[in-house]
């Protein structure tokens, strides 16, 4: 249990954590809503913001947590401004790549690119901490 305990303290591993639960929240939506006939853009805007405002809330206060340089309300509109680009990009990504492959999968491998990118903008700009 004390490894488990320590290996929480790493905010890679909340991150993963964080990114993980947002995943399941998310994909779990984009496919509930496309399975009961949702258009595909509007399944993955829905559940893109679901898991945006989630992931928010645990980002801010559990993967990078700390005293952090930028005050809440700033965190906030970046993080909305980092997701609106993410939400429009990977509309994009997913019309095109549905077109040759399944929604799914498509909507799977353009998860995995936006929780590359995402952690570097996350930890080192929105939620850099003052005692990093």
């Amino acid at each position: 249990m004390s490894h488990l305990k320590n290996l929480l303290k790493n905010n890679q591993v909340r991150y993963v954590c964080t990114g993980g639960g947002s995943f399941i929240v998310e994909y779990a939506l984009f496919l509930g809503l496309v399975q009961v006939g949702v258009n595909l853009f509007v399944a993955n805007s829905v559940s893109f913001v679901v898991a945006l405002l989630l992931s928010f809330l645990l980002h801010r206060y559990w993967s990078f947590k700390g005293e952090h340089r930028l005050d809440r309300k700033y965190q906030l509109t970046s993080y909305a401004v980092l997701a609106l680009a993410n939400l429009s990009l990977t509309n994009i990504v997913i019309g095109v790549l549905a077109l040759t492959i399944p929604a799914f999968v498509a909507k799977i491998l353009t998860m995995m690119a936006m929780v590359t990118w995402n952690y570097f903008i996350l930890n080192r700009l929105i939620f850099r901490r003052v005692h990093s």
